[in-house]
C-alpha cells in the first residue's frame, strides 16, 4: 500500500481534536474523530487509535489487516539481512559480488546509499481549491527533478486551531520516521516549516492528481475507526512473503 503524504498529516496522539472529514478528489478520505484517525478509499485504508504508536493497514479487497510499528519493522528487516547473509556465505566470491550489487537498493546494509531528502520550493503563486486559498511549492527530489506541485493552505483557513496542527505535524515526523524503515520508501517532506496542509498534490512520476473536495467538521461516527468484522489478520512476515 502506497502511503499518501496527506494521510500523515491527519495523525494524531490522543488529544482533544473536534471531528473533521476532508475528501479529495481521488477518491480518498481522511477522518479525525476522537483522537482518532483513517485516511484511505473504499478498497484501502489506515487507522490510526488515540493512545497507540501503531497504525492498522485494511485491506477491503483482500479481507484482511495489519498492525505496523517501528518495532515490527526493524525485527523483519533485522532477519531477512540475516537470512541474506546466510545465503551469501555459502555462495563463491563472485557470485556473491554480484549478488550484493544487485540487492544493495533492498537492502540498505548490503550497500545502498541513503538518498538525499526532498526539498520544497514556494512558487510565489496562489490560488483557491475547494474554496479554500493555498500557497504552491515544489517538492524536488535530491537530483532536482520535480516531484510533486503541491499547494498549501494554512491551518486558519481550514479551521484548524494552533495546537491541532501541531499535533498533527508531530504525528507527520513520527509517521515518516516508520516509513523511512522501509528501504522503498520515499523521503518524506515537513510541511509544518510551510506552515499549513497540502491540500492539492500533482504527482510527475504517476501523473496522479488529488484535490481537497469538501471539509466537513460535523460528527465522524467510531464504526470508521474500526476493523470490519471477519478480516484476517497479517503479520509482517506475512506481508513480506506476498
Amino acid at each position: 500500500m502506497r502511503c499518501s503524504m496527506l494521510f500523515i498529516l491527519f495523525l494524531v496522539p490522543p488529544v482533544a481534536l473536534a471531528d473533521f472529514e476532508m475528501r479529495f478528489s481521488d477518491g480518498s478520505v481522511g477522518a479525525v474523530g476522537d483522537g482518532n484517525v483513517r485516511f484511505g478509499d473504499e478498497n484501502e485504508y489506515l487507522i490510526a487509535l488515540a493512545g497507540e504508536d501503531s497504525v492498522i493497514v485494511v485491506s477491503n479487497r483482500e479481507r484482511t489487516w495489519m498492525r505496523l510499528n517501528p518495532g515490527a519493522m526493524d525485527a523483519v528487516q533485522a532477519q531477512m539481512e540475516a537470512q541474506m547473509q546466510q545465503m551469501l556465505a555459502a555462495m563463491p566470491p563472485e557470485q556473491r559480488a554480484m549478488v550484493e550489487q544487485q540487492m544493495g537498493q533492498m537492502m540498505p546494509q548490503l550497500g545502498a546509499q541513503d538518498r538525499a531528502p526532498s526539498t520544497v520550493t514556494m512558487t510565489g503563486s496562489d490560488r483557491s481549491v475547494a474554496g479554500y486559498d493555498c500557497s504552491e511549492a515544489e517538492v524536488r527530489d535530491g537530483n532536482g527533478s520535480i516531484e510533486q506541485i503541491v499547494c498549501i493552505a494554512t491551518p486558519d483557513e481550514l479551521g484548524v486551531d494552533d495546537d491541532d496542527f501541531d499535533t498533527l505535524a508531530s504525528a507527520m515526523r513520527r509517521m515518516a520516521d516508520i516509513a523511512s524503515m522501509t528501504p522503498s520508501a520515499d523521503p518524506q517532506m515537513d510541511f509544518v516549516e510551510l506552515g499549513g496542509i497540502p491540500i492539492s498534490t500533482r504527482e510527475s512520476a504517476y501523473g496522479a492528481n488529488s484535490e481537497l473536495v469538501s471539509v466537513d467538521t460535523g460528527s465522524v461516527p467510531s464504526s470508521l475507526f474500526e476493523v470490519p468484522d471477519g478480516y484476517r489478520e497479517l503479520s509482517m512476515q506475512d506481508m513480506m512473503r506476498q
